[in-house]
């Protein structure tokens, strides 16, 4: 027999999808309902959407309801306004924590969204814990063209999925708000932030990321209150990808759970299961432009079924 298609598999989780609305735009929240207790809150970096974490959230699922956010001015959501600047990308995740009822949560965020998640975490976000994900940007980084450089070395360490979600998500994104968010990313400085952040801390970069240098996490471990660091051996920037389950295990005993969840590093992608999840990855991309909810929920729900099905988590 084949594997069966993704939406039949009744005992996974349905996918939904809310908008926070506040100052003539609003936060896209995906949730995703898990086995546990612990409840994770996703924050992508610039120019990127939720999708990032699409090997990483699965793996959370046995211990806990999984919670992405989408900001404005990425992930064809339009700012109208002015650009944000990184405290008040950390006011709409504040808000959009309040609004859907969530406390006691782990804070995850992923390069520019390692200084959203620091600046909730200074300012009284009820958090168990706060995970910085590759973090930009050390203060002898701080030019685009040093970034520029740094990110293109990391990328050429890369799996070619990444490269996808990343053409992907940028061109979602536009250049204009790419560029208008930069020069906010490389004036914000965690290192002096992190001091405030009053729940423990877990920093987490790989060994061949040079946009997020050793002697930066370091740094940052070093003027944290309580902050520890792990390496993934082998991994570049998006560390959460290439090594999920790795970084799955690590977040999960920070978050205090012991016992490992049952996860594989090579999960089974049969030809049928993988294009079910490109057929799904497609149909989001239109109910994105479309402005669709329900069906990017319908399409979400079956691309991690297929994850799901493939073997991903337990």
């Amino acid at each position: 027999m084949g594997d069966p298609p993704p939406d039949q598999l009744a005992s996974h989780p349905r996918v939904g999808v809310e908008r926070i609305r506040d100052a003539g735009t609003y936060t896209r929240v995906t949730h995703v309902d898990g086995v546990g207790d612990l409840r994770f809150v996703l924050v992508p970096g610039i120019g990127m959407g939720v999708g990032i974490f699409e090997r990483l959230a699965p793996r959370l699922l046995p211990h806990g309801s999984v919670h992405a956010l989408d900001l404005p001015g990425f992930a064809g959501i339009r700012l109208h306004d002015d650009p944000l600047d990184i405290d008040e990308y950390a006011d709409l995740v504040i808000r959009a924590l309040e609004v859907c009822g969530l406390r006691d949560v782990v804070l995850i965020g992923h390069s520019m969204g390692s200084q959203v998640v620091t600046s909730a975490a200074c300012r009284g976000a009820n958090l168990r814990g706060v995970v910085l994900i590759s973090p930009v940007v050390a203060p002898w980084q701080r030019r685009f063209v040093t970034v520029a450089i740094d990110f293109v070395r990391s990328s050429m360490h890369e799996p070619p999925g990444v490269a996808l979600l990343g053409a992907i998500s940028y061109a979602f994104t536009g250049l204009r708000s790419f560029f208008r968010t930069m020069p906010r990313m490389l004036a914000y400085r965690t290192e002096d932030r992190i001091v405030g952040a009053t729940a423990p801390v877990l920093i987490v970069r790989g060994t061949r990321d040079r946009v997020c240098p050793s002697e930066w996490t370091a740094m940052l471990r070093d003027r944290a209150r309580d902050a520890q660091v792990v390496e993934v051996v082998g991994a570049a920037h998006s560390v959460m990808h290439q090594h999920a389950t790795s970084v799955a295990d690590r977040i999960i005993s920070f978050a205090g759970v012991s016992s490992p969840s049952p996860l594989i590093d090579r999960p089974r992608w049969t030809a049928r299961l993988r294009a079910h999840a490109v057929i799904a990855r497609a149909r989001e991309m239109v109910a994105i432009i479309r402005g669709d909810d329900r069906a990017l929920a319908r399409a979400k729900t079956s691309r991690i079924r297929a994850a799901l099905a493939a073997g991903e988590a337990g």
